[in-house]
């Protein structure tokens, strides 16, 4: 796989509550993980999950997390936004706006939570591969759960 080579990623979210924004992550179509993203406050930088849309997630080696989990993935084209990665969390006090795939969804701290997000993020950057930009489609299961978007 080279560089030039694109994947399509796409988050449907299904869930909008005050522990977070929870979705699905697909790959290619394929189904890859849970996804976790702080609640809805107006797009606001480190507080909020982005809005729908379509957008590019650029590869990023150079992140707080590569010495442990290798190169990441940045949310590029968010109005207002910036530093949004893929990053390993299980609940929104983990997150500063970022995206946390899980393997499961469950509880922790008594918060809602995706789980075994390590072995996720492991899993998602596998079927990434050598990919160097990709589309990021971000779409809701719920009818316009952004207010005053």
């Amino acid at each position: 796989m080279s560089m030039h080579e694109k994947k399509m990623i796409k988050i449907f979210r299904h869930e909008h509550t005050s522990d977070g924004t929870f979705g699905v992550l697909l790959v290619n179509g394929e189904i890859i993980a849970f996804t976790l993203e702080r609640p809805w406050i107006g797009n606001e930088q480190n507080v909020s999950c982005i809005p729908p849309g379509l957008y590019h997630a650029r590869k990023r080696e150079d992140w707080f997390g590569a010495e442990k989990y290798g190169p990441t993935y940045q949310v590029e084209n968010v109005q207002g936004r910036t530093g949004i990665l893929f990053h390993v969390g299980n609940t929104i006090e983990d997150l500063q706006g970022c995206i946390a795939p899980g393997l499961a969804m469950g509880r922790m701290n008594d918060r809602k939570a995706v789980l075994n997000s390590g072995a996720a993020f492991r899993l998602f950057l596998k079927e990434m591969g050598n990919v160097g930009e990709s589309p990021l489609l971000i779409t809701s299961f719920e009818a316009n759960p952004y207010q005053n978007f």
